[in-house]
């Protein structure tokens, strides 16, 4: 966009005042909004974007994803009000060795990592407005021991206001700043005095980088602040954390008609990019607002809604991990966001203590961005609940109660972790890498020691009060079996008829010891048959995938096939039951991987989500 232009002094990319803002910018919006408003303390126009998720919230310009911003100015300058909430940025730069690399800052974050495309780095952000200045030339070199040329995106994620984010050459005083690029116009309140101390701190930070640098690379490295927060409102002593600082001067700088033209050689926003919608530009008490219809109108504010639009996060370059937790063992993995598995290893279910331990250790060896859990259970699924992330009334010696994803985030430096039963990891798994790739709706059954079952319906893993416990449906038993069930709380249910335990203790030998034309198969089949019937009748999902150790015995599946069309009669008139059954009711794609790659493919989702 601004490759051929001269770029001098100042250059901006957002200014908040003006009709339209976000020209130049394309709108991710997912639960959440973007609108402007009047902010109290600037006593101007900002851009407001706040959502429930920061990775399915942002602001990424330039609007199209074929176009790069080709700006070569060194300095990025954001001038951004905390909002007391989860918020990130991201630059994405090209260096001398032609190789794109992004630096990500968060304030939810502790340590700095570099990777070999991208670099994370913790922020803090003071209470209201934060002047934040960002050397991406010093960054790259640091980093990556290379040279900085141009910036090609910038994205903006939920939550801040924005007042303005531009480009400069220098970093200069306050009061060589023009009135319009500052965050408020009272130039006392940042003297030169104040601008050397705070270059002085970011200096002494990039010293400390520079020394942890290998530590940093291999992902570990003390925590840095890389990013300056220049505190509004006369504060002193730079570089430490002052509470109750930075008080907002309200009354300054009313914005003046005709302020915010851009500076000579900046270019001009190209038309035709990133037009409001249709609807949008509505006058609201004569400050030109444009609406999306979100929201309410807010009394006294100038709101611009926008619309929703689908998530983009990019997780081609992450590392993710999986963990396969079973009663029995553990199995853990990294992997990409294809569902590829690069590494693995296994070990007994022990003590929670001691198999946590092994679980840090392995991914402190092998750093990822973000962990997913299938997990043996009874466990809270819910986010909402006191205790998420707990195994709950599990009857395995030592596990009840034990928050196993709050041992793990506080192990790994509070890592994002995708968090879900066994079974429904490996229904993901097969939804996105198997079997059922490619469709919004299938269900998951895995018939071995224990009998369960995962739904995926319209997009989601299916949850609710707790999750879903299909192998406790309870059945219509044969006429021609007096066997009670092995289940102690259901007797009967499914997974008492069907599972590994209640197969031994009816016929007096283990599964794997029956002869393949065993009359035990066919009343096998006769119960998951009807589960399968019932399970269509309820949920009617796309696909149906049977996995576990008694699946392995192969001919089970042509009587279960016989036996699901017995149940439902021709009720349902579709031809995946009707004539291509054998194609609808199928054993896993991924065979016994499915379990571990939908753990890693929650990993995947805790990113985006």
């Amino acid at each position: 966009m601004f490759r051929n232009t001269f770029q001098s002094g100042f250059l901006s990319i957002l200014y908040a005042i003006g009709s339209k803002p976000l020209q130049i910018w394309r709108r991710n919006i997912n639960n959440g909004y973007v609108k402007r408003i009047t902010d109290f303390e600037m006593q101007s126009s900002v851009i407001e974007i706040c959502g429930a998720n920061v990775s399915t919230c942002f602001l990424s310009c330039p609007a199209s994803e074929k176009q790069t911003l080709g700006i070569k100015m060194p300095f990025l300058v954001l001038l951004i009000k905390y909002l007391k909430k989860y918020f990130t940025f991201e630059v994405q730069v090209i260096d001398d060795k032609n190789v794109k690399r992004r630096f990500r800052a968060s304030n939810y974050q502790s340590n700095t990592r570099v990777k070999p495309f991208i670099c994370t780095i913790p922020m803090k952000l003071d209470e209201g407005w934060n002047q934040i200045h960002f050397n991406l030339t010093d960054f790259t070199r640091r980093a990556y021991g290379t040279n900085y040329l141009e910036t090609l995106r910038v994205q903006i994620h939920a939550n801040c206001r924005i007042r303005r984010i531009y480009f400069t050459d220098q970093l200069l005083s306050s009061k060589s700043i023009p009135a319009e690029y500052r965050a408020f116009n009272n130039a006392q309140d940042d003297n030169e005095e104040q601008q050397y101390m705070q270059q002085q701190y970011q200096q002494q930070q990039m010293e400390q980088y520079q020394q942890q640098q290998q530590n940093i690379i291999q992902g570990g490295g003390e925590e840095h602040q890389y990013v300056e927060q220049i505190e509004q409102g006369g504060n002193q002593g730079q570089g430490e954390e002052q509470g109750g600082q930075g008080e907002e001067h309200g009354g300054q700088g009313e914005e003046q008609g005709g302020q915010g033209e851009e500076q000579a050689g900046q270019g001009e926003e190209q038309g035709g990019q990133g037009e409001e919608q249709a609807g949008q530009g509505e006058e609201q008490a004569g400050q030109g607002e444009e609406q999306a219809g979100q929201g309410e109108e807010q009394a006294g504010q100038s709101e611009e809604h926008v619309d929703n639009l689908p998530s983009q996060v990019d997780t081609s370059q992450m590392k993710f991990g999986g963990i396969e937790a079973g009663g029995t063992k553990f199995v853990v993995a990294i992997g990409d966001d294809q569902g590829h598995i690069s590494n693995r290893e296994s070990f007994p279910t022990t003590t929670p203590e001691e198999t946590t331990e092994k679980i840090i250790e392995y991914f402190t060896r092998n750093p990822v961005d973000a962990i997913g859990l299938g997990c043996f259970g009874p466990i809270d699924p819910d986010k909402n609940s006191p205790t998420y992330g707990y195994i709950t009334t599990t009857p395995k010696p030592g596990w009840a109660n034990y928050d196993i994803v709050g041992a793990i985030k506080k192990g790994l430096n509070n890592i994002p972790v995708g968090f879900d039963t066994d079974v429904n990891a490996a229904c993901l798994g097969e939804v996105k890498f198997g079997a059922a790739q490619g469709l919004d709706s299938a269900l998951y059954l895995t018939i071995g020691t224990g009998l369960g079952g995962g739904a995926y319906v319209e997009g989601n893993l299916v949850h609710g009060l707790l999750h879903p416990e299909m192998g406790h449906m309870m059945l219509v038993r044969r006429e021609d079996d007096t066997y009670e069930g092995h289940c102690p709380f259901h007797k009967g249910c499914l997974e008492g008829m069907a599972a590994g335990p209640g197969l031994g203790e009816r016929w007096g030998v283990k599964g794997d010891e029956l002869e393949s034309d065993h009359k035990a198969w066919d009343l096998e089949a006769y119960y998951l048959g009807q589960a399968c019937a019932t399970y269509v009748l309820i949920l009617s999902p796309k696909k149906i995938i049977l996995g576990g150790g008694v699946m392995m015995r192969k001919q089970l599946f042509p009587l279960i096939h016989k036996y699901t069309q017995e149940f439902l009669n021709g009720y349902i008139q579709k031809d995946e039951i009707l004539k291509d059954i054998e194609n609808y009711i199928i054993p896993p794609g991924l065979g016994n991987d499915a379990g571990i790659v939908g753990s890693i493919a929650l990993a995947v989702e805790a990113v985006k989500s």
